[in-house]
């Protein structure tokens, strides 16, 4: 009857060795396209199963070479992979090509959210956010690589040398060069086979001339360690809160205490960016106390408007006030009210001058107003007015002492109108001859 024992067909023997064929070996072997013989197949190249080598597989007892793009690689993690940090534009790029579609996402997502938090976020950093921008332009670079291979003449061949690494890509060209030459110019020639060839290598191409276009982008952006607050840059913060309005100061507080607290306590410590914060709460602590000082004193909404203004603002303002100060005080339409309002604001002026560590524009006491007008700035109160162009002041009267007596220039008008007097009559007599002749 031909009965065998459980476990001892004939057929198992055959079957055995098919099984234990590696699952990602039988892929590999799928792609390829068989030659026309085993005996002319040229050997396998480093890395032919299409991973990155940005993946090495640590703990793997057997295997092949993963820093040449070997197997057992791209079905890790990122972080069970422990990839190294890129530096430049091509490494970030051999990077991604590596990753499954799930990592991806997962890459781009936490690459969007970082972005979010250095450009909006508690922890601005505009440097940051340019080395963020830059990867996530290599992530939708990849993504659109992905998308366009669906597109190819081969789709899937396609994927394939897109994700080869460095060695396998040139092992995959030198491969079908070799199946492009033995379809031509061998024994027996195939023009399916040339085809298939030729069209294998356009795809190869394309992906190199991708590659070239990364390695010329050169390096990633990097941000910029941050440093502590030289006193310029102090004096510079102190210039920009100056002019915020009292709700806007309070936000800037709240931001860089969360920042100092991140920065101690929290998931980012990073004990320079703590000084930073510390200096800038130190600079916004003064501002508000002078805010809080100017708010008792005199004339308070005043002397805010004018603490808020640019310096050139103030400037101008001063030279508006000592100008209302003259008219009032010396002026042809004098008004001792509008004089000690002036003079009031004029020393509010010059309190603020004092804390910005500026003075008036000119040194030696004038300062010139938007119509340029020189105007005196000694709120003492005289009435000379010095002209900076060195022209003779035209409001100077000659004492009229040095004038002559009137009676003596009527005289002297007299004469000359006499003396015209007879020019004229001599004229008309020389006429009145001409035409009697």
């Amino acid at each position: 009857m031909g009965h065998h024992k459980v476990g001892h067909h004939p057929a198992a023997s055959r079957l055995a060795p098919r099984a234990s064929v590696p699952a990602h070996s039988a892929r590999s072997n799928a792609l390829q396209t068989p030659s026309r013989s085993a005996a002319h197949a040229p050997a396998r190249q480093p890395g032919y199963s299409g991973h990155s080598s940005f993946q090495p597989a640590h703990g793997t007892r057997q295997g092949p070479n993963l820093l040449t793009g070997g197997a057992h690689a791209s079905h890790l993690a990122p972080s069970k992979a422990r990839l190294p940090k890129p530096t430049t534009f091509a490494q970030l790029g051999e990077q991604v090509r590596g990753m499954s579609q799930g990592d991806l996402a997962a890459r781009e997502k936490n690459l969007r959210a970082q972005f979010k938090d250095a450009t909006t976020g508690p922890h601005k950093d505009l440097g940051k956010a340019a080395e963020l921008k830059a990867q996530l332009g290599v992530v939708n670079s990849e993504k659109s690589a992905r998308k366009n291979a669906t597109h190819a003449p081969n789709p899937e061949y396609a994927r394939h040398t897109h994700k080869l690494g460095a060695a396998g890509l040139q092992g995959e060209k030198a491969r079908q060069q070799e199946r492009l030459q033995e379809a031509t110019t061998g024994v027996a020639t195939d023009p399916k086979v040339a085809k298939d060839a030729r069209q294998k290598l356009s795809l190869i191409q394309k992906e190199e001339r991708a590659r070239a276009a990364e390695v010329r982008r050169g390096n990633l952006p990097v941000a910029q360690p941050a440093k502590p607050l030289s006193p310029e840059q102090k004096q510079k913060y102190a210039k920009d809160i100056r002019g915020l309005s009292d709700k806007d100061l309070a936000a800037r507080k709240k931001h860089n205490e969360a920042t100092l607290k991140d920065a101690t306590h929290g998931a980012h410590k990073d004990p320079i960016v703590a000084e930073r914060a510390k200096a800038k709460l130190n600079v916004i602590a003064k501002e508000m106390k002078v805010r809080e000082g100017l708010k008792k004193g005199p004339d308070a909404s005043y002397a805010l408007k004018q603490h808020r203004a640019p310096d050139a603002g103030l400037q101008r303002e001063y030279a508006r006030q000592q100008e209302r100060f003259e008219e009032a005080s010396s002026g042809d339409f004098r008004d001792p009210k509008v004089a000690r309002d002036a003079k009031a604001k004029l020393a509010i002026l010059m309190e603020e001058f004092d804390l910005r560590g500026l003075a008036p524009e000119a040194e030696d006491g004038t300062s010139v107003d938007t119509e340029g007008d020189v105007v005196d700035v000694d709120v003492g109160g005289t009435n000379e007015v010095e002209d900076t162009n060195g022209v003779e002041d035209t409001n100077e009267v000659e004492d009229t002492n040095e004038v002559e007596d009137t009676e003596e220039v009527n005289a002297e008008l007299s004469k000359m109108l006499t003396g015209l007097g007879l020019q004229v009559d001599a004229a008309s007599a020389f006429l009145h001859q001409e035409f009697a002749d």
